[in-house]
Formats: structure tokens, sequence, C-alpha cells
């Protein structure tokens, strides 16, 4: 005959024990979801040293919380962001973090499936690791890139203050345009599109910089001069969260200046 007593005893032990997990499980998942807050403030500077101090953030989150997608996500971002800071005669260091960056992204879609932004730094890190290689060993890959952020226009169209319309101005400004035509992306639908994420979000200086890339592509000099003028007359910290990046693309928009002008900014 059994024993209710140590029966009783025995089931509240589990009980006890399974709730021991889930308060673990919810304790990791709060502990990631801090220490990937702490890495994201830091980020925003965006110096190599930041994202070095970001990275050290999210590795610890990630081995916390192997299952918090967030912390993956921007470790991807993250990594992407380390390689491209490196010297491009760096190629194989390169290389390396945007393999481990689209890795990162590859955890982030096995935790959500359906996430955009995942698959947008998947895709991101798979370009920059393709530009490495050297395209011509990499042409197989275009259609897949194309293809992936089609969908991640489709699932979050706004990401990242329109990434994948800076994705494909990137493409276009590489190729001849009417090769872009050929594959479906005019330079006038992409200037608008660049326009309308400047509307709604206009403090963030990287589409200004690539909608003045496009223009000055199509020949439209005075739009593009005018896209400088206004990053290079605005303050980067308008938007504290993109700081270090309006930072950037301050610099990028004086260097073009130059480039366009063959004169030192505000000179023309």
């Amino acid at each position: 005959m059994r024993n209710p007593g140590r029966l009783s005893a025995v089931v509240v032990l589990a009980l006890l024990g399974a709730g021991s997990v889930r308060a673990a499980g919810s304790e990791a998942k709060a502990q990631a979801a801090a220490l990937t807050r702490e890495a994201n403030e830091i980020y925003a500077g965006r110096t190599l040293k930041d994202l070095q101090a970001a990275l050290a953030k999210l590795e610890a989150a990630v081995k916390v919380c192997p299952d918090c997608p967030e912390s993956w996500l921007l470790l991807s971002e993250v990594r992407w962001g380390i390689g491209e800071r490196l010297p491009r005669d760096q190629k194989e260091a390169r290389l390396n973090w945007f393999v481990s960056g689209e890795q990162a992204a590859d955890r982030a879609l096995a935790l959500v499936p359906d996430s955009g932004p995942a698959l947008y730094w998947k895709t991101v890190n798979m370009a920059s690791g393709a530009d490495m290689k050297g395209w011509a060993s990499s042409l197989w890959l275009f259609s897949t890139l194309l293809k992936n952020m089609e969908t991640v226009e489709a699932k979050a169209p706004h990401y990242y203050y329109g990434g994948t319309d800076r994705f494909w101005t990137e493409v276009l400004v590489r190729v001849p345009l009417f090769l872009a035509d050929r594959f479906g992306y005019k330079a006038e639908d992409l200037a608008k599109n660049l326009e309308d994420e400047i509307k709604l979000e206009p403090r963030f200086f990287s589409n200004y910089v690539f909608v003045a890339r496009l223009y000055w592509k199509m020949g439209e000099k005075e739009k593009a001069l005018a896209r400088l003028d206004w990053v290079l007359s605005h303050d980067p910290a308008a938007l504290p969260s993109m700081r270090g990046d309006n930072l950037d693309q301050q610099a990028a928009a004086r260097r073009m200046w130059k480039e366009y002008t063959g004169k030192n900014y505000p000179q023309r």
C-alpha cells in the first residue's frame, strides 16, 4: 500500500523543483534582457570601442539565455558593425565577423522564424561577406539577397528607418541604371521611398546620404547637395539612439561634398 504522506512529500518536492526551474529560466531571461539593454545603450555611440563593449554584454547575454532572440538579433548587428569598421584590406578578419553575424541572425531566426529584422541582418551580413569574397564568385547569391530583402520589406516595411530601401540603393549605385531596371528597381522609385522615410524620421541621417548618392547618379546634382547640406547643418545627437551613426554619416557627407564639388563644405 502506498504511503500517502510520503507521496505528498514527493509531489511537493517535485513541484518545488519545477518552480525553481521556472524561476531560474525567468531570472536568466531578465538578466539577458538587462544586458541587452545595456549593450544597446553602449552601441548607440557606434565607435569601435563602443561596439566591442556592447559585444561583451551581448555574448554574456546569449550565454545566460541562449533562447532570447532579442540578444541574438542585436549581436548580429554588432558583429556586422565591427566587421564594417575594420580596414578593407583585413579581408579575412572582416569576413569572419560577417560570418559570425550571420550565425547570430540564424539563431534569432531559429527562435522567431518569421522575424523580418533577423532576416534583414542575416542578409546584410551575407552581402558584406560576399563583398569580401568578391562578387564574381558570389553572383549565385545575388538572387537570394534580393528575395530575402523583398521578404523583409513585406514583413517589416519600415525596419531600421527604411533599411531595405538603403540596401536597394547600395545595389543601384554599384551597377549601371539600365541593369538595375532589369531587376525591377528604378532609381526614381527608390529616391521617393527614401524621401518618405525621411519624412517619417527626419533625424536619421543615413537616408539623406543614401538618397544624395542616388540623386548624384541620376544627374540631379542640386538635390544631392541639398541633402548633404541638411546632414552637415544639423545636430547628430537629435536622435540619441543613432547619434554615433549620425556622426558617421556626417563624416561621409563631408567626404561626398568634397568629391562632388571639389571644395570643402559649405563652399561650392
